[in-house]
């Protein structure tokens, strides 16, 4: 763990909500653009995992499974949320 000093100096960044949103957006936006150039560069298989919860909302679940750099990986790709008669993308 990080010590006193190192604590106080992350403390006085000055972070507002937007900024934070923004940066956490940007992440998964690079997240999902280095995910699709793994997969291009392939073969990949998809499995979907469809379960029902106790609200009886239908629930989707998608992996990819893909080779990058000569290791399989597994990766979740996607979920959708199914209430009264439409999909809901989470």
């Amino acid at each position: 763990m990080h010590g006193d000093k190192q604590a106080r100096e992350l403390e006085a960044v000055p972070l507002s909500d937007g900024t934070i949103s923004r940066r956490i957006t940007d992440m998964a936006q690079d997240i999902k653009c280095q995910l699709i150039d793994r997969v291009k560069k392939g073969k990949y298989a998809l499995q979907l995992d469809e379960s029902t919860d106790m609200s009886n909302s239908g629930q989707l679940l998608v992996f990819i499974r893909y080779s990058f750099d000569g290791k399989r990986n597994e990766d979740p790709a996607g979920a959708k949320v199914h209430r009264r008669g439409h999909f809901h993308k989470t």
